[in-house]
């Protein structure tokens, strides 16, 4: 994994990222505004980005969370959880010793744990999948 790892990731997907975990806003990306120019008065015709509405969310949406991931922790995923509307969390569950990458390079214990699950709800909501062997 760590010779591709974050492969298909663009500088600006990661510098989004990143503004979210400066300004733990949950917004559109920030081009700026300066003294000079205003980039996002020219991208979304105003100062600021504007902000997701996540309470308008419609799709059924599965939380896998890593106990131990930094990069998208329990404290974001629970204030996920409190924005997005009650009833399209389908599924909220944190995996105590999971880090950020467990779910692709764990152990076969810990694949064995999540993804049964993973294909329960994908049989459930997606039911184009119905098919998956574990």
């Amino acid at each position: 994994m760590s010779a591709h790892f974050p492969a298909g990731s663009s500088t600006k997907a990661v510098e989004h990222y990143a503004q979210f975990a400066v300004n733990g806003k949950f917004q559109d990306y920030d081009y700026g505004c300066g003294f000079f120019s205003c980039e996002n008065k020219k991208v979304y015709g105003q100062k600021t980005p504007p902000a997701f509405d996540l309470s308008k969310a419609r799709v059924p949406t599965a939380l896998f969370v890593g106990g131990n991931d930094a990069l998208g922790d329990t404290t974001d995923a629970a204030r996920l959880a409190r924005e997005l509307p009650n009833s399209t969390v389908v599924f909220n569950e944190v995996f105590p010793d999971y880090s950020h990458a467990t779910w692709l390079v764990g152990n076969a214990a810990s694949f064995h744990t999540w993804f049964p699950k993973l294909t329960s709800l994908l049989s459930k909501y997606n039911p184009l999948t119905s098919d998956i062997v574990v």
